[in-house]
């Protein structure tokens, strides 16, 4: 019986106790992962959401996730991008605004922040019940993250209440609405890319000046912010494979060169990873994967970060 307890009392201190990564993370992490589908007509849940998740137990932190086209591409185009997150210690939720595609019903991009945080509050009352025996989600360590212009709902939602996060991701985020800067303190991760400002055939760059990252970073007004433009990649090289394809095939987003997309999303895996482990946990030692070239696999065409001021 005492080698019974033994065992229970140490799987209960290692579900308590948050996973923090400190390996290298533009390499794959160690945990194994699983996805689960949470929808609104089985679980009764406000949006559909795709959970990508370790599956041993363990207290993790939470990525929230909101894609592109005001989270109107859905969460599976991002596949890659959170499974290889949650390998390194976090439970990445990838929320769908309208599921399927095909519906509409929102008016305004209030509706849309509405939705998200009743889905965020639903979340924290009914996610660990659907999550494997043991897999915790910390909801004292949220980072909230979006892709294009799904950074409106993002930035809506810290807006409302930032603190319901404690850092915010914008992967090359793009808004006509971000129009004053913000008061609150809450750490941010901007990234671009050189390409996503470049023209498509006829079409008009999918990163517009002035209202894309650089003006994210401008308008970000306590910090820390961390700013990265990346060369010779473009703004749906993020998305899995075939849905790049699509959007290069479409000639919508400028991308870059095929053969270094493995490399590219180690980066974009690795650069989100090592700022929630710092940023939500206060591993001082990855800071230097987001501020310091000779630590990041991939060119950068600028650096910035600002880490107390307005």
């Amino acid at each position: 019986m005492s080698v019974f307890l033994a065992i229970m009392a140490t799987i209960c201190i290692t579900a308590a106790t948050p996973y923090v990564d400190m390996g290298y993370p533009y390499l794959d992490g160690r945990l194994p992962t699983k996805n689960t589908l949470i929808t609104k007509t089985k679980d009764k849940s406000p949006l559909h959401n795709i959970v990508f998740s370790p599956s041993i137990p363990g207290t993790y932190g939470v990525y929230y996730f909101i894609g592109g086209l005001d989270g109107l591409v859905p969460a599976e185009a991002y596949t890659g991008y959170l499974t290889r997150i949650s390998g390194h210690g976090f439970i990445c939720i990838g929320a769908d605004i309208l599921f399927p595609a095909k519906k509409r019903g929102l008016g305004n991009l209030f509706d849309f922040a509405d939705k998200f945080e009743m889905n965020f509050r639903w979340l924290e009352q009914n996610l660990t019940a659907r999550l494997d025996p043991g897999v915790i989600p910390d909801w004292s360590k949220v980072a909230i993250g979006s892709h294009s212009d799904g950074a409106d709902g993002a930035l809506l939602l810290v807006e409302k209440n930032h603190t319901m996060a404690q850092a915010v991701v914008f992967y090359e985020p793009f808004s006509f609405k971000f129009t004053n800067k913000t008061t609150f303190s809450l750490p941010a991760l901007i990234v671009g890319t050189v390409l996503s400002k470049e023209h498509k055939g006829k079409m008009p760059p999918c990163i517009i000046n002035g209202f894309g990252f650089d003006h994210f970073y401008d308008m970000w007004g306590k910090g820390p912010k961390y700013y990265l433009n990346i060369k010779n990649f473009g703004h749906c090289d993020i998305l899995d494979f075939e849905i790049r394809d699509v959007c290069g095939g479409a000639k919508i987003c400028e991308s870059g060169n095929t053969t270094n997309m493995n490399l590219y999303h180690d980066f974009t895996m690795g650069v989100t990873s090592a700022f929630m482990i710092n940023a939500l946990y206060g591993y001082a030692e990855d800071q230097k994967y987001f501020t310091d070239q000779q630590y990041i696999p991939i060119e950068i065409e600028t650096i910035k970060y600002n880490l107390t001021s307005v």
